[in-house]
């Protein structure tokens, strides 16, 4: 749905989600790209079949090349971004 938007389509869709004639009147210049965000293997499989890149939040570093396997060996090529979240205190 949102790669036939961006690419200026009108779109009609009926599944988990329904959009009825939707368009986007304004496109951007240069159409972004979707990123997948997976917490586990499953969900990192089903982002290679559609994102352009994965997106994952810190974890034990196992856990993250078990994501990470899971996406490329279904097919994911697109490049890999790690949320990690940090707490600076400029007068501890």
């Amino acid at each position: 749905i949102i790669r036939a938007l961006l690419n200026g389509e009108e779109v009609s869709h009926d599944g988990l989600v329904a959009v009825d004639r939707a368009r986007l009147w304004t496109r951007p210049g240069t159409v972004p790209p979707l990123v997948g965000a997976a917490c586990s293997e499953a969900t990192a499989r089903w982002c290679a079949e559609w994102a352009d890149g994965l997106i994952t939040v810190n974890a034990p570093h196992e856990k993250l090349r078990r994501i990470v396997d899971a996406y490329r060996t279904a097919g994911g090529a697109g490049p890999l971004h790690l949320q990690v979240h940090l707490s600076w205190d400029p007068d501890p």
